[in-house]
């Protein structure tokens, strides 16, 4: 009797140990938090009902109840460890998680100002309307300061998803990560270079128009003055007076000569901007 009760004490705790043996960091997630002490409360209770029962046994030595409390230390450990393994993937699924969101938020934000800017480009501006010029580069101010925050925002994620990689390199959440946190590194980069050479062609454009109307403007002024001339006589005294307004109105002109000479390196700016 007492050899058969040893008997099935042993094959009662072998099933246990083969039972955690057999356990792995995905049935473990599957648990409750209550069954994993349970599981080692088993393996223990089965153990100790071996070892009483096998004291008066013939079958069983003390050599062999040594040996199956090392099997039971060591399942112990592996469990242990697989629990610890999975609290790890647990809170790298939660960071990931968090992460990701934080990524594609970022990327729809980083769309929606993309199509704006693409929008403006796309939209024809109004011949010589120095008013749109100057409403175009007022909205694309406003565009520049919201990818200014867009980009401090990106680099505090990239920061944090690459300390994320370094502490989970094995984590299979990780390559999807570092894929999406690319793509919009990547069309960060671009829009931002977009935007900022928009805004220098806006500006410059700007300054042509200013320019070209301050120009204009002495042209016709001078165009006026002739045009309101009376026509000239014959007289020396009407003549030598004519003469001398003509030089005087030349050095008018020579003096905002740098009107023509701004406009001309604005036209000059504005080519290799446009080359861009």
């Amino acid at each position: 009797h007492v050899n058969m009760k040893s008997v099935v004490s042993w094959h009662y705790l072998t099933n246990e140990i083969e039972a955690v043996r057999a356990g792995n960091v995905a049935s473990i997630k599957t648990m409750l938090p209550g069954e994993h002490q349970q599981v080692l409360s088993n393996l223990q209770s089965r153990f100790d009902d071996f070892v009483e029962d096998s004291q008066e046994s013939k079958i069983f030595t003390s050599s062999d109840t040594a040996q199956l409390e090392r099997e039971v230390n060591v399942c112990k450990q592996y469990y242990q460890e697989l629990l610890k393994s999975a609290e790890r993937e647990e809170q790298e699924e939660s960071i990931y998680n968090l992460y990701i969101s934080e990524v594609r938020n970022i990327r729809l934000r980083l769309e929606s100002c993309e199509e704006r800017l693409i929008r403006q480009i796309r939209t024809p501006m109004e011949r010589d309307d120095l008013h749109e010029s100057v409403f175009r580069i007022s909205e694309q101010e406003k565009l520049k300061k919201e990818l200014d925050r867009l980009k401090d925002d990106l680099g505090v994620i990239t920061d944090k998803c690459e300390e994320f990689f370094n502490q989970a390199a094995g984590s299979p959440s990780v390559p999807t990560l570092r894929s999406e946190l690319n793509v919009v590194i990547q069309n960060m980069n671009q829009v931002y270079s977009m935007s900022s050479i928009y805004i220098d062609k806006l500006k410059t454009v700007n300054l042509v128009l200013k320019n070209t109307q301050g120009a204009e403007s002495l042209v016709k002024l001078y165009e006026t003055k002739l045009c309101e001339e009376e026509a000239v006589t014959a007289d020396k005294n009407n003549i030598e007076n004519l003469m001398g307004t003509l030089k005087q109105w030349r050095s008018e002109v020579d003096e905002k000569r740098q009107v023509f000479h701004a406009l001309e390196d604005e036209l000059q700016k504005a080519k290799t901007i446009s080359d861009q």
